[in-house]
């Protein structure tokens, strides 16, 4: 898995959680007080009604409230008129305080959103409808936390739902990416011939090309860069190939026609010198060719251990034979011997230059 595809993915997995995240707490943020109102005052009715019927018998009252408790897993308080604890369920839950629990005794019906939502609810006689108490009921924390379980099911199904989708986008982002790496790795090491396909994808409706957005805009400029620079060596190699076989034929005569010279007296070193000239222009325009045929950019050199003061008095001793020097204008300091390793030919060139 490329490093690209790995972070689009986990991006893509990202954005879809905090949306399903946030979606959830939004939702459950708005439906939840309404939601939990309506129903919580059916079922705190409803469970009010069932306590009545036994409310003066007290082993059946909290035999009701047990059974209550366990089956809706509800947390339970029953109080009489006077506000004192019949019987409880469950955990404690957070009280009304006494102000509140008067109200309810008149008729009322009380609910405490926070810190846990809680209803106190006035217990009414079954014949007369007089008010004989009041029952405290909260959903019992079990329950509440059952009740967290579906949306996170319904949040990890989600999850795993798209994970298989934002895999495939992922991968239809990264995958030309990819190809543009390789072929730049190609291009890189001399493959002038790399280039990078370009895609193609299929609408509901017939076919289209699908290169217009900006990845199919940079895989052309790579190709067309690509082509240019393999038009561009391409005609660089065919120029020197051209330029060396050139220089072969007026090399050749110049040659003939210093063999062709009288070598007498003073002009004997200087042809010489000429004839080394032509000799190692030769070798260059051989180094040309062999590059070229070779399709490298650069022959390797070849060190070998080059005793320096002698390559420096055979240079010197040609320059003072330069008119453009003169020997008055060459002079040989005194000193041993040194060597180094090096390639004779490319070193030679490189001082010759520097006199």
């Amino acid at each position: 898995m490329g490093r690209l595809f790995a972070r689009i993915y986990l991006h893509f997995l990202g954005v879809l959680l905090v949306v399903a995240v946030v979606s959830s707490v939004v939702f459950a943020w708005t439906a939840r007080g309404a939601f939990v109102q309506e129903s919580s005052g059916r079922i705190s009715r409803h469970i009010a009604s069932l306590v009545a019927e036994v409310f003066r018998d007290p082993p059946a009252l909290a035999r009701r409230v047990q059974q209550i408790h366990e089956e809706l897993e509800l947390d339970l308080i029953a109080r009489d008129i006077q506000g004192r604890v019949l019987v409880s369920a469950g955990n404690d839950l957070p009280g009304f305080t006494p102000e509140q629990l008067a109200q309810v005794r008149t008729g009322l019906r009380m609910v405490q959103p926070d810190p846990e939502w809680s209803v106190a609810t006035p217990v009414r006689d079954p014949k007369s409808g007089a008010v004989i108490g009041t029952l405290e009921s909260s959903a019992h924390r079990r329950s509440r936390l059952r009740g967290l379980t579906r949306p996170a099911t319904i949040l990890t199904a989600l999850l795993v739902l798209f994970a298989f989708p934002a895999a495939i986008l992922a991968r239809r982002i990264s995958r030309p990416v990819e190809r543009l790496t390789e072929a730049a790795r190609r291009l890189g090491a001399g493959d002038l011939t790399a280039r990078v396909p370009m895609r193609t994808s299929r609408r509901w409706f017939g076919r289209r090309d699908s290169n217009a957005d900006e990845l199919a805009d940079l895989t052309r400029a790579f190709n067309d860069m690509a082509e240019r620079i393999e038009r561009l060596i391409a005609g660089q190699k065919e120029l020197m190939a051209n330029i060396s076989h050139e220089l072969r034929s007026p090399l050749t005569r110049i040659r003939v026609a210093l063999e062709l010279l009288p070598h007498n007296g003073a002009a004997q070193a200087r042809l010489k010198d000429v004839e080394a000239d032509l000799d190692e222009l030769e070798r260059l325009i051989e180094d040309v060719l062999t590059a070229t045929r070779l399709e490298v950019t650069g022959l390797p050199p070849h060190p070998e251990r080059v005793e320096v003061r002698s390559l420096l008095e055979d240079l010197a001793e040609r320059a003072r034979l330069d008119p453009r020097l003169g020997p008055e204008r060459v002079r040989m300091d005194p000193g041993g011997a040194i060597e180094l390793e090096a390639d004779p030919t490319l070193l030679r060139r490189a001082l010759w230059n520097l006199v």
